[in-house]
């Protein structure tokens, strides 16, 4: 993973859009707190909110594809304070205007992901088959709903953020 800065300073958004992004993040763990379910937010190119906070359950968050076409930035949280997912990186990937991801845990750690010059070229190479066939690898050593600090969660979290890397994403880790 990358460094530990802050998270303004980590990806190239615009003021408006890093605003925004420090609001919806506060919004989303908020919600999770709240609530103990996963919420999410979508930033539009202009830096302002699509729509309101999508509230999810406790381990997902499912958007309207038409929101999610209007955005080029998301924000969840993880009630279980879990880094990115596989079904993170793979919605990053494929999520063709989406630029970034913020995952907020509930213990306040920031984990992000952006796409770069490498994830575009990456794409041209890997087929689906291959990508499913990398989800099969790293979900033998999931349990999927463990707490962050099991052994078998920790093994998973570190080959998603090895795959998140291979792919060409920038994905990091901010400590609150």
């Amino acid at each position: 993973m990358g460094g530990s800065q802050p998270a303004g300073e980590l990806i190239h958004l615009s003021k408006g859009q890093r605003r925004q992004t420090r609001i919806g993040i506060a919004e989303c763990l908020a919600h999770g707190l709240k609530t103990g379910n996963e919420a999410l937010i979508l930033i539009g190119a202009d830096g302002k909110k699509v729509d309101g906070t999508i509230p999810g359950s406790k381990y997902s968050v499912n958007p309207d594809d038409e929101l999610v076409q209007k955005s080029v930035a998301s924000i969840h949280n993880h009630p279980g304070s879990r880094p990115c997912s596989f079904a993170d990186v793979m919605y990053l990937l494929f999520e063709n205007k989406h630029e970034h991801m913020f995952v907020i845990g509930h213990n306040g750690t920031l984990y992000t992901m952006s796409r770069t010059n490498e994830t575009k070229e990456w794409l041209t190479r890997w087929t689906m088959k291959d990508i499913w066939d990398e989800h099969l690898r790293l979900n033998k050593h999931q349990w999927r709903h463990g707490p962050a600090e099991d052994p078998l969660q920790l093994v998973y979290s570190k080959a998603v953020a090895g795959f998140a890397e291979e792919v060409g994403l920038d994905y990091r880790e901010v400590q609150p």
